[in-house]
């Protein structure tokens, strides 16, 4: 992380760090995995979406949790973007 005031701002997290290559498909597999078994998956920190919405997308019941200034400027709006997304 280039600077810790990104952290609070989720839009500009997600536009500056872009993850690890590999990090959706990874934790996609192990929403899959819990998905099959019958579980839905809890996604802390959700910010934007960036991974639970595509865990969203292969169909598993996903469960974001965050909370920032901005995080709570956008929650009813993050809320349809998942179910739009989904």
């Amino acid at each position: 992380m280039s600077n810790s005031a990104n952290f609070y701002e989720p839009e500009v997290y997600d536009a500056r760090e872009q993850g690890v290559p590999g990090d959706i498909e990874f934790f996609l597999g192990l929403a899959k995995e819990a998905g099959a078994a019958g579980h839905p998956v809890l996604e802390l920190a959700t910010g934007t979406g960036r991974v639970a919405i595509p865990i969203a997308h292969a169909g598993v019941r996903v469960v974001g949790l965050g909370t920032t200034a901005s995080g709570a400027r956008l929650g009813p709006e993050m809320v349809f973007v998942a179910r739009k997304g989904a």
